[in-house]
């Protein structure tokens, strides 16, 4: 799980196949939320990650597919664009 200002990469030590991210971005500045989501990006290419967000902006630019809930029920459900497998592998900082 990795959950805003304190997300916690160590998750991705024991190399798991689903990474849940809830609102990773939630309490980062513009730079850092970037920053997040590129390395979700990246690690994206190998596991699936289910991200949780307000911040649509920010899902549509790095998501393949978006599914909207309203009052906890699957309310729409659209593909964005194809996933990309030629994702940059450069590092990523994350400042504070």
């Amino acid at each position: 799980l990795v959950e805003g200002k304190n997300c916690n990469f160590k998750v991705l030590i024991n190399d798991p196949k689903i990474i849940f991210a809830d609102e990773p971005t939630g309490a980062l500045d513009t730079k850092n939320s970037v920053a997040v989501m590129e390395l979700l990006k990246t690690v994206s290419i190998d596991r699936l990650v289910i991200l949780v967000s307000h911040n649509e902006k920010l899902v549509r630019e790095y998501s393949n597919q978006i599914i909207h809930l309203v009052d906890g029920r699957i309310s729409e459900v659209e593909d964005i664009k194809p996933i990309d497998k030629n994702v940059s592998q450069k590092p990523i900082k994350i400042t504070t």
